[in-house]
């Protein structure tokens, strides 16, 4: 939860998209301690955060942020921004797809190895059974294929440039 106060806004007098994001990222970064304890947690993505509607000064917004997937050593997260005007009236303003993950550490491949390579680092994550979340959740090892592929395609272009 945070107030919008006049040093979070933009040059037009509204919360700055920059600030939105920061308070977006503490939110995931804050849930992602509950499957990976003690990990060095960092944003390695960010998707589908678009700025369509305006947050005054004087409204507060809430963060919801919820594990979609983990995987060996990253995991999705979606994270809802809400706000609220002073009067109470309420709005989705936001909302994002955060990946995240942390640098394996000399004791995590040693356990990978011994467990032959498929040890668990982080805890699972279980949606109820047929509900929406299960169903975002289905799909989150495609994203991730999607997204690792345009990273290589890219470092692909950028690495020879001719």
């Amino acid at each position: 939860l945070h107030l919008v106060f006049p040093e979070h806004t933009n040059s037009v007098g509204v919360l700055f998209g920059g600030q939105l994001m920061d308070w977006m990222e503490e939110a995931a970064l804050l849930t992602v301690r509950h499957v990976g304890r003690g990990r060095r947690w960092g944003t390695v993505s960010l998707d589908g955060l678009e700025f369509e509607q305006a947050v005054a000064v004087g409204e507060s917004m809430t963060f919801t942020a919820v594990v979609v997937r983990t995987f060996v050593q990253s995991c999705e997260v979606y994270v809802l921004a809400e706000a609220e005007s002073p009067n109470g009236t309420k709005r989705i303003t936001n909302d994002a797809l955060f990946t995240l993950a942390f640098p394996l550490d000399e004791s995590d491949s040693i356990a990978a190895v011994r467990d032959g390579g498929g040890a668990r680092l982080l805890r699972q994550v279980e949606m109820p059974e047929g509900s929406a979340l299960a169903q975002f959740a289905e799909v989150a090892v495609k994203r991730r294929q999607t997204r690792l592929e345009l990273k290589q395609m890219l470092v692909r272009i950028y690495s020879n440039p001719s």
